[in-house]
């Protein structure tokens, strides 16, 4: 895994994202059945737009994901009180071959572990806590993570709100579902990179 340590959300960390797959949109590339996903076309076009106009087109950022930018370091503090871990922030970690990347929330090399923060409204964090367990619209994100950065050995999603406790579950290389998923990320994403170079070297 390559680890580029410059920091989300600036003009460097946008131009890396242009043309690679990443693991927030890897649902749009593969189902957790392990199918393609209708979506995937789609999503290669647009990474493919990224490399030809030099622009990205995801840089808006939703009322939610401020929410989430704002409550973050706050999470990734109580997330190192609880757990004991010292959490590393990092811009991106790029797949060894230089197919896809995820960004994730933090990263602890020494741990062999990975972080993915969300700071959803009460209501849905309620829910999480119910269901006690990881949201399905954020299984590909997570899976996905984890198989990009093959030296990290589990990763913990949190979902945190200030006036509440939070939710903290790891999932590692052992969840059958994380290995469903893998044999689909490992068969589709360099089909879809391909078609993402092939399709950007048109014009």
């Amino acid at each position: 895994m390559i680890i580029k340590t410059f920091e989300q959300y600036t003009d460097e960390w946008w131009s890396g994202r242009r043309g690679l797959p990443t693991a927030s949109q890897f649902g749009k590339i593969a189902t957790l059945t392990g199918k393609k996903s209708t979506s995937w076309k789609t999503y290669a076009f647009k990474k493919a737009a990224e490399i030809v106009t030099k622009k990205t087109e995801d840089t808006y950022k939703s009322e939610a994901m401020l929410r989430g930018t704002e409550l973050e370091p706050e999470a990734r503090q109580a997330y190192s009180f609880i757990t004991g871990i010292d959490i590393d922030q990092v811009g991106m970690v790029i797949k060894d071959d230089k197919s896809c990347l995820c960004s994730p929330d933090g990263l602890s090399i020494k741990e062999k572990k990975g972080l993915e923060i969300k700071c959803p409204i009460a209501s849905t964090h309620i829910k999480y806590l119910y269901e006690n367990k990881l949201p399905t619209d954020y299984k590909p994100q997570v899976y996905g993570s984890l198989w990009i950065c093959d030296e990290i050995e589990t990763w913990d999603f949190m979902s945190y709100h200030p006036d509440m406790k939070p939710l903290i579950l790891t999932i590692d290389r052992d969840d059958k579902e994380f290995k469903t998923y893998c044999e689909a990320l490992e068969k589709y994403i360099p089909e879809v990179y391909n078609f993402i170079l092939k399709v950007s070297g048109s014009y």
